[in-house]
């Protein structure tokens, strides 16, 4: 039974004393939430907020993540964060690719699989690895081919006991911010073709443990209904998540 991880990533939003303020408020509202103990819950932030969330979350069930990481360990690489710099002091995940890290910042399937690489290999790091089409590729019913090609590039040299330490999150870009809703058959669909190509790729075992979330608009609303279905291991939660309370929601939809 794979154990369901549910991500608030924050982007670029909250200064310090929001983000301490927000941490309080979760604790809060997860604290007389027994279930929650059954799920994980992770939330990922900007890189000067990891060291303060991770002091405000100790003792919690609540892990902290990075947005982001260079591919690079070290070196002459001027407003870079290194792997290095994240370990250390209770970072436990780094999001890989996500979607807006490709568009915005054009970030290659090259670029994406070296910063899983480097997580991978330096292991105190769980990776999230994102991926998803957008709409044009929707539109042409090539979604499967489309996703199915960033993993086989961002997975193609890591071994099977590596794999199953990555959690795979599925981001339909065509459902973010479009108006286009995406309805639970679609998220469950992926899932399943996902989980499908991880076996062909890994083996049976690590298809099974692999987590795969999914990332499009879940919300307080519809968390219930997506999570309810059989490839459907967790979240990784935009919007939604900016709030303490709609996300202990979602976590507690996760938890039933």
């Amino acid at each position: 039974m794979r154990t369901p991880l549910l991500v608030a990533n924050w982007k670029l939003y909250k200064n310090i004393g929001e983000a301490l303020a927000y941490a309080g408020a979760l604790k809060d509202a997860l604290a007389l939430e027994e279930d929650c103990l059954r799920v994980e819950i992770a939330v990922c932030a900007s890189h000067p907020l990891l060291h303060p969330l991770c002091e405000a979350f100790k003792g919690s069930p609540v892990a902290v993540g990075a947005q982001n990481l260079s591919e690079y360990a070290e070196g002459a690489y001027t407003g870079a964060v290194g792997i290095n710099q994240l370990t250390g002091f209770g970072v436990r995940y780094a999001i890989i690719g996500h979607s807006e890290r490709r568009s915005v910042f054009r970030e290659s399937d090259e670029v994406v699989a070296a910063k899983l690489k480097i997580v991978l290999e330096n292991g105190e790091l769980s990776p999230i690895l994102c991926v998803g089409e957008p709409l044009e590729v929707r539109r042409d019913a090539r979604e499967f081919d489309f996703v199915k090609s960033q993993l086989e590039k961002a997975l193609k040299d890591v071994e099977p006991d590596a794999a199953e330490r990555v959690a795979v999150a599925y981001e339909p870009i065509w459902a973010i911010g479009t108006g286009v809703n995406a309805e639970p058959k679609d998220a469950e669909d992926m899932a399943k073709e996902i989980r499908y190509w991880l076996r062909d790729k890994f083996g049976i075992g690590a298809a099974h443990s692999i987590r795969i979330l999914y990332g499009g608009s879940m919300n307080d609303k519809n968390a219930a209904e997506l999570l309810a279905q059989p490839h459907i291991d967790g979240g990784l939660v935009g919007g939604a998540a900016l709030k303490a309370e709609s996300f202990s929601v979602i976590c507690k939809a996760a938890a039933s």
